[in-house]
């Protein structure tokens, strides 16, 4: 760097590869990030809704286009049951008659 843009404060500019050294940890996603990744890669899709009508009308479309009925659906949480008019079960149930896990993971349906 010249005595002038020291004096006036100018940094010398970083090119990209003094950004990505190889001896610096490489950056990762964040885990949503990854997740969403994984997710949309498997078949998985994403569904925003501004509203609860237009959720109910997502979550009837998915049952409809996955021939699924509301007794395939498991769910633990008494909140979410209630939300979607679906049947709360225990914690004891055989897992293995449902097609579908409904949690409280930020309301994500998967």
């Amino acid at each position: 760097m010249s005595f002038w843009n020291k004096l006036f404060g100018f940094k010398k500019k970083t090119s990209k590869s003094d950004r990505e050294s190889p001896y610096l940890p490489k950056k990762s996603d964040e885990i949503e990030i990854v997740f969403a990744k994984l997710f949309t890669e498997k078949g998985g899709k994403f569904i925003y809704s501004e509203d609860p009508k237009s959720t109910d009308n997502y979550f009837k479309l998915i049952l409809q286009e996955n021939k699924w009925d509301y007794n395939d659906i498991l769910c633990f949480n008494q909140n979410i049951a209630d939300r979607f008019h679906i049947r709360c079960q225990s914690i004891n149930v055989n897992i293995d008659k449902f097609k579908v896990f409904l949690i409280d993971c930020e309301y994500l349906i998967a």
